[in-house]
């Protein structure tokens, strides 16, 4: 167990770093890694943060009972692609030359994707793949986009761990979901039909769509319509970010795979 002063303070990516390292110095069997991401979530928004709004994210909560929640865990960059790849890396972004959107700038940093490929891992990506690869040859075994499909992230990932298996290989696998990030779910679209575009799965409905009158409005907004609506089609997709968590856990329980798979919600 890590002590609690080190648990409130290291970076979500040295946490990962440390805990692949401990399996494989070990020497026992290794483990899986589920990296799950949420874009552009307020920290406020999941419940087991104190959501002011019930039943939000009861898988999130539900992963969160089950581990250990840091309340003092931070990203290196508030800009997408340089906090990703900090993750990749464990470098701030002026270390490995990955301050904006584009590849690293210096050759030869070390990155999880490449380590855990030498150390016999499958490793593999679904979602933001593009803002989640340090450098073009990036030796991804499964990298695809997707998009705000919930049963599309889970169909995919269990065909990864699938193939894992099949290979006798442990996995590293990080989905990262495109939700709350705009654009949001619009709550007027219950029960409507969603057609997908360019031949791609449609946008799912989350599990339960929030109203304007039911949602919690901040201090620091003006309690009008418009502002309701636009926090309920937040917290909608607040909902299918955590519908995602949801169905990647379940998959877990299915494949077996539960007891001997880290999870990792950033």
């Amino acid at each position: 167990m890590i002590a609690e002063h080190i648990k409130k303070s290291m970076s979500k990516s040295v946490l990962i770093a440390l805990a692949l390292a401990t399996a494989l110095v070990s020497g026992a069997k290794p483990v899986n890694v589920l990296v799950i991401t949420a874009d552009d979530m307020n920290w406020d928004s999941v419940g087991c943060f104190g959501a002011p709004m019930k039943d939000l994210t009861p898988n999130i909560d539900q992963l969160a009972a089950q581990g250990i929640r840091f309340e003092r865990a931070h990203v290196a960059s508030t800009v997408c692609m340089p906090s990703r790849n900090a993750l990749n890396s464990g470098r701030l972004p002026h270390r490995s030359g990955g301050e904006g959107f584009h590849h690293f700038r210096f050759p030869d940093v070390p990155t999880i994707p490449d380590t855990l490929t030498k150390h016999g891992y499958k490793v593999g990506i679904l979602g933001k793949v593009k803002h989640s690869t340090p450098y073009k040859d990036t030796p991804w075994d499964y990298a695809e986009e997707i998009g705000r499909n919930t049963e599309q992230f889970h169909e995919k990932a269990g065909a990864f761990i699938d193939s894992a298996k099949k290979d006798d290989k442990p996995f590293y696998l990080i989905v990262n979901s495109h939700d709350p990030h705009r654009p949001y779910y619009n709550h007027s679209r219950e029960g409507k039909t969603i057609k997908g575009r360019n031949g791609n799965p449609a946008s799912s409905h989350p599990s339960r769509v929030f109203r304007p009158d039911e949602v919690f409005v901040p201090a620091f907004l003006p309690d009008t319509p418009p502002v309701r609506d636009e926090l309920a089609d937040y917290y909608c997709s607040v909902r299918r970010c955590d519908d995602v968590v949801g169905r990647l856990t379940d998959l877990l329980d299915v494949k077996g795979i539960a007891d001997n798979t880290l999870v990792f919600f950033l």
